[in-house]
């Protein structure tokens, strides 16, 4: 894509990009004094439980019943090891077997007229097959029902269609990678995100006639291509490529046009979002059209950045994505939205130390830093419910400002911050957290070396 189109895609955004060799380069915009940042290099680092709100009956099972699935995702793993860097809020729509929910694994026993009757049956046997555990013959329905998918005309679909056939490739290739097949599935994934594009270019522009659903299909696709980049050991222009793409999509396929703009952040009842609301409550899936889907990209790319030492192109992409998680008013944030913000903040400060660590860039670290550890506290004050998310990022927005007032000088404030940010990590069961802060505490009495700025085994200590 051209750097004359970045320019333009960003004016929304009041931030200027420069495309260099396969880079985006930006200038971090402004931030208001109420502006969050959440870190997905922090919090992806745990592993995903899932847990079954409904299990089929063998009724349901064999498609008499109508059946539909809730799972419920929570983040933890002290170890940091994750299959996930962003999280369960845009993962869920396309990663391994949540693919399946992602488009009709319940739904599609009671609604299986809504794809084309060419489709039903190898549909059916491949999600009753994959209910029983038998991967292989799940793969094998599934496999033949995207081979005549994409052999249908699009008026086989009805509407939406694009959303429709690409969810049947999603199925199966959230089957392929539950095999262990993960070259398979990004093979499949890049068919479902050509589907949604001009021409045969993995790169090539979006059809001009997509909804804002469709268009925001393309945007996750994108982003789970660039995830399994990197799961599959692909050169990291291949990984920063798709990022990249779904980035750019955000900023002119969706942003830079007003009424998609509008439904997707808006969530505008007009005739053709009512019909995609209707599949998306039928299938219990996660809406599409929520302002954190928008911000998952500029997360990801900014993670990307942070770990391959391009610092100066991290930062802006995770100023972004405070401006999409917590607009101005009257827009709202939830619970998880500001604690993913707090997470990013944190990232934020340990990537202005990474570069310097004069006096003035010490006071600007500190900065974010203690607004990262106040949105946390008043997230987790404000409700009776605990958030995982909001558990773990107020452990770690502890050791963050602990470790800059350690390299301030200030030791006690500094050693105060490490104990509680342990005595948090053992009430959640963080192990990373508590080995992170007893070692600093060590230190800080002179019997280790020093505290580092992050936690082992985050994105950002890499």
């Amino acid at each position: 894509m051209t750097s004359s189109i970045l320019r333009q895609a960003t004016t929304p955004f009041r931030a200027q990009l420069r495309q260099g060799p396969r880079f985006l380069a930006a200038r971090a915009p402004a931030v208001s004094a109420r502006g969050y940042v959440d870190d997905p290099t922090q919090r992806t680092q745990f592993n995903t439980r899932v847990e079954e709100k409904a299990k089929p009956s063998a009724s349901q099972v064999n498609g008499d019943q109508p059946f539909v699935e809730e799972v419920e995702y929570v983040t933890l793993d002290p170890n940091g090891a994750s299959t996930s860097r962003i999280g369960p809020w845009l993962t869920g729509l396309l990663v391994g077997g949540m693919a399946l929910t992602a488009y009709g694994v319940g739904s599609l026993y009671g609604t299986m007229t809504m794809w084309p009757k060419e489709v039903r049956g190898d549909l059916r046997s491949g999600l009753r097959e994959g209910y029983k555990g038998d991967g292989t013959m799940s793969e094998q329905y599934l496999s033949r029902a995207w081979e005549t998918t994409q052999k249908l005309p699009l008026e086989k679909f009805g509407s939406q269609p694009f959303l429709k056939a690409t969810g049947i490739g999603i199925a199966l290739a959230g089957v392929y990678e539950n095999n262990g097949k993960s070259a398979k599935a990004y093979q499949i994934l890049e068919q479902c995100l050509n589907l949604l594009q001009q021409g045969l270019d993995t790169t090539s522009n979006l059809r001009t006639d997509l909804s804002p659903e469709e268009r925001m299909r393309a945007v996750s696709i994108a982003y789970k291509l660039g995830e399994l980049a990197q799961t599959l050991n692909k050169p990291k222009e291949e990984e920063e490529k798709w990022l990249v793409y779904s980035v750019e999509t955000v900023l002119k396929d969706v942003m830079q046009v007003p009424l998609v703009a509008e439904a997707v952040v808006t969530d505008d009842a007009k005739k053709s979002q009512e019909v995609a609301r209707g599949i998306v409550e039928e299938l219990k899936l996660p809406s599409w059209v929520l302002k954190h889907d928008l911000a998952a990209p500029f997360e990801a790319l900014g993670s990307f950045y942070s770990r391959t030492g391009k610092v100066s192109y991290a930062m802006p992409l995770y100023l972004q994505a405070i401006s999409i998680l917590i607009p101005p008013p009257p827009q709202v944030s939830s619970a998880e939205d500001q604690c993913r913000a707090s997470q990013l903040m944190g990232n934020i400060s340990e990537l202005i130390l990474r570069t310097r660590n004069d006096p003035e860039s010490i006071v600007q670290a500190e900065s974010w830093a203690t607004k990262g550890l106040e949105v946390a506290s008043r997230v987790r004050k404000s409700t009776l419910v605990k958030h995982p998310s909001c558990e773990v990022a107020y452990a770690y927005m502890l050791y963050n400002l602990a470790a800059i007032r350690d390299m301030a000088g200030d030791s006690n404030s500094a050693r105060q911050l490490f104990v509680e940010s342990l005595d948090q990590s053992k009430s959640i069961g963080l192990e990373v957290g508590v080995q992170g802060a007893e070692r600093a505490i060590k230190e800080l009495a002179g019997e280790s070396q020093p505290a580092t700025m992050s936690l082992p085994g985050s994105p950002s200590a890499a």
